[in-house]
């Protein structure tokens, strides 16, 4: 359909504090401009541009709901501050959330959130996050193996890559989350997997259902087969958390401890302690938290649909990306083979932060421009007073609101975004509205006086570093931002890095010949592939 737009006078002339886009119908609102859900987050962005540029926030009714959009920077930084107590998840996400069985920190408010975070959060800081990393290369090598079957039994090396990567990241989390090698990758046998793959799916679905069929009694949890499979996955989790119970005590009993820093990944026989599951048990039991178990089990649904949903999209993107532009395929494979001198089999998390500033840098900028939240649902939980919009000194977003902040938009907004990013490395400045991979690099090092410590040959006016923003500035929200930031965010950042790299070294990768290079074609990426070595 015709992207609907009307002028900004038109849309003010109604009195509100902020634009509202016009054209709204009686309980329709502006459904009929949209053209479609799969069309939601492209009408709001046009409609960011019509509307919200001038104060960075408009309004419009979709299906008898008002939504107030915030799309600037500044403005999504100012309710952000709302956080966690008076700006919260919207009833319609925590419905759907809670709906599905995910009762983990995403969906929680107030100080159930903080005792969740508490103990969910240092499972995954960078301390264990390293210590997950095998199981991060393990899963790629296993990726990297399947595509190169595929490649030399297949007549032109086409691989569709979208599932595979999304069962990749799968495997990676079921290894980290609770010691299972599900290694659906190989198999496509594991029932576990398949389901958190319909969960997904169903919530999409719940999400921008007009009605809350699901919230029909009795019968509402099953029209859409979502009670069926939020009950196996309830099975399931239950049961692998009795066995980490019984692992823990075991070890015990044999006066062995738990031993949080070994990293050795076992196949056949489960290691319990080395994982993301042992861990929250442990701080539950330093802490003298206990968990209820319905809830333990929501923690780990939560970590698996978030986890994959995010890694393989960005996944997806990033390799994109890298298949459209050879010149910058080429710089990152320099790196990785020449420049770095780095062997992946054996390289810590340390290195690859440290020794791969090109690939943080195209990181960076694919969760920024590409982040896999575009939309955040939240909700006012009482009235939220703005800075100036308009001609009003003192506007308010009334309690029970509901408010969508264009996390993706904010960061990418031409008229003003925000000032932590930079225009691009000296000779190559491009705008912020503008994808540059190159963005974050600066030249020589910080910390450095100019000499290497290994030979005192190399100046640092010949090395690049990376110089990210720091997270309170908002820049990449889509993993949230100050408190309610995603406590998994390193580990994916981690994940993805090693994802890349290890196909990098092993293909040269191209988009197959009947791929046009648009970006409607990331929902299902085909790459033709050749050998590297």
């Amino acid at each position: 359909s015709k992207i609907y737009r009307r002028p900004l006078g038109e849309a003010l002339a109604n009195g509100r504090q902020w634009p509202a886009v016009p054209g709204k119908l009686p309980f329709l609102g502006n459904a009929l401009q949209i053209g479609g859900l799969s069309r939601l987050f492209d009408q709001i962005q046009n409609w960011a541009e019509d509307y919200g540029q001038q104060d960075g926030i408009f309004e419009f009714s979709l299906m008898g709901t008002t939504f107030v959009v915030a799309c600037r920077q500044d403005r999504l930084l100012e309710l952000m501050k709302f956080r966690p107590l008076a700006l919260v998840r919207s009833n319609k996400a925590k419905s759907v959330a809670l709906s599905i069985g995910a009762k983990g920190v995403f969906a929680a408010e107030g100080h159930e959130w903080k005792s969740d975070r508490r103990l969910v959060a240092p499972a995954l800081n960078r301390k264990h996050v390293r210590e997950y990393f095998n199981n991060m290369k393990l899963v790629a090598k296993r990726l990297v193996k399947k595509w190169s079957n595929i490649m030399e039994s297949s007549s032109n090396g086409t691989v569709a890559i979208n599932h595979d990567l999304y069962s990749a990241s799968i495997d990676t989390l079921s290894l980290t989350v609770y010691g299972k090698d599900a290694n659906t990758l190989e198999t496509l046998s594991d029932q576990t997997s398949k389901d958190v793959v319909a969960i997904l799916d169903i919530a999409t679905l719940r999400m921008f259902s007009p009605i809350a069929y699901w919230e029909i009694p009795f019968i509402g949890p099953y029209l859409d087969g979502g009670e069926f499979i939020k009950t196996r996955l309830f099975l399931a989790l239950d049961d692998l958390i009795t066995r980490h119970l019984n692992e823990l005590d075991s070890s015990r009993s044999d006066s062995q401890g738990i031993n949080a820093h070994q990293t050795t990944i076992h196949t056949k026989q489960t290691n319990y302690n080395n994982t993301f599951l042992g861990r929250i048990l442990e701080l539950s039991e330093q802490y003298n938290d206990s968990m209820p178990r319905e809830r333990l089990i929501g923690q780990l649904l939560t970590l698996f649909l978030g986890g994959s949903d995010s890694v393989g999209t960005l996944l997806c993107t990033a390799l994109w990306l890298v298949a459209v532009d050879p010149e910058l395929q080429e710089e990152l494979v320099n790196e990785l083979l020449h420049e770095s001198q780095l062997d992946l089999d054996k390289a810590s998390m340390g290195d690859m932060l440290e020794k791969l500033p090109r690939m943080r840098s195209f990181l960076m900028e694919v969760i920024r421009c590409y982040g896999p939240t575009p939309l955040i649902f939240l909700g006012a939980a009482q009235d939220l007073h703005l800075k100036k919009v308009g001609a009003s000194k003192n506007a308010i977003i009334p309690s029970g609101t509901e408010v969508i902040l264009l996390s993706r938009v904010a960061s990418l907004h031409r008229t003003a975004p925000p000032p932590e990013v930079p225009m691009g490395p000296k000779g190559e400045e491009v705008p912020p509205s503008e994808f540059c991979p190159r963005r974050w690099l600066v030249q020589g090092s910080s910390d450095q006086d100019g000499v290497d410590d290994t030979d005192g040959s190399v100046s640092a006016a010949d090395t690049v570093r990376v110089e990210l923003p720091s997270l309170k500035s908002g820049v990449h929200m889509s993993f949230g931002h100050g408190s309610r930031m995603c406590p998994g965010k390193d580990f994916a950042e981690l994940e993805i890095m090693t994802g890349i790299s290890y196909v990098l070294l092993e293909f040269e990768i191209a988009l197959s010949e009947h791929e046009n290079g648009d970006e409607a074609s990331l929902h299902q990426i085909k790459l033709s592939l050749r050998k590297r070595r």
